[in-house]
């Protein structure tokens, strides 16, 4: 519940990221035009229009189809205020909780309650996981 909450504490924030706005571009670019391509050229992403990429092709394809599923069931703003940037950090979220819970499921295997108890809060609590 921790790391959730660290997690999604001010998830509409005003900040953003650079990766946000590659993940929005290519999610936008997906549901706009025919075809799977997800080059960030094609994308048109600011910066990086230059020249072809492929970087993180499994994750934009998750996010995309993350915010495909949810937008229905979530608040219209979260669709609309900047091309649905709370809808991708969301997905960014739930990603980031599992790996907590996944690391403490192996912690607890290999070394014990205790040790995974002291992993589920360092991961949780981590500020670069945050």
């Amino acid at each position: 519940m921790a790391a959730f909450g660290l997690r999604a504490w001010r998830i509409d924030g005003p900040y953003e990221h650079i990766d946000e706005l590659i993940a929005r571009h290519v999610s936008h670019h997906l549901e706009t035009n025919p075809g799977w391509d997800n080059n960030w050229r094609i994308c048109e992403i600011p910066f990086f229009s230059d020249r072809d990429q492929y970087n993180f092709s499994a994750y934009l394809y998750a996010t995309h189809f993350f915010r495909r599923a949810v937008a229905p069931v979530l608040p219209v703003d979260w669709q609309e205020e900047r091309q649905g940037v709370v809808i991708h950090r969301l997905f960014s979220v739930i990603c980031g909780t599992v790996a907590v819970g996944m690391l403490m499921l192996v912690a607890g295997r290999v070394a014990g309650w205790q040790v995974m108890l002291l992993t589920g809060a360092l991961a949780a609590g981590n500020v670069q996981l945050v």
